[in-house]
């Protein structure tokens, strides 16, 4: 078995309306359902040690299966490699984890996520959301509102939300195009 990607679910997608992690394994010879079963209770049991919040979420298809989890936008990074870890920790249970992979110690994981988590952001995100006003986040930035009524501030420097005028943001037109044509 191997596993083809691991990432980022950052709103609403297949599995859920909320953000996320996935991960995408692909299985040979094992009993994928047994993988999976035991990779949800290595999941549920490091998510519940790192006192994470979750709904974790499993798709079967043809040779394969999608397990990942619902976060909160402040840990995405992190639970893709909480995901990873309890996929890893069923590998090596089985005796097929390969050489070059290191194993993520819970402490490592409580590490990272007190690094990656921004309360701040979250209530910003809860503000917005609660007063109707469309944002955008990423790495960098964090933007409330669209067109020429929107802000954008860096993420290290976002304003508390008692300190931002809502009324003022207004939405545009959107429409979203897909594919790669080119």
């Amino acid at each position: 078995m191997y596993f083809d990607d691991s990432r980022r679910l950052t709103g609403p997608n297949l599995f859920s309306d909320l953000p996320g992690a996935v991960m995408e394994v692909y299985f040979e010879c094992e009993d994928p359902q047994k993988f999976a079963n035991d990779w949800q209770i290595e999941l549920q049991t490091l998510l519940k040690a790192l006192a994470v919040p979750a709904d974790i979420f499993c798709r079967h298809f043809e040779g394969g299966v999608n397990i990942g989890f619902t976060a909160l936008e402040d840990m995405l990074y992190t639970a893709c490699e909480i995901n990873e870890t309890a996929f890893y920790r069923v590998q090596a249970a089985l005796g097929s984890l390969p050489d070059d992979v290191e194993v993520q110690t819970l402490a490592s994981l409580e590490d990272m996520l007190a690094k990656e988590r921004n309360p701040e952001l979250l209530s910003l995100i809860a503000a917005a959301n609660d007063n109707g006003v469309t944002y955008l986040t990423d790495d960098d930035e964090f933007s409330l509102g669209m067109g020429s009524s929107s802000d954008t501030w860096d993420i290290a420097d976002i304003p508390s939300p008692a300190a931002v005028d809502f009324s003022k943001y207004d939405d545009v037109p959107v429409a979203f195009v897909t594919g790669t044509n080119g």
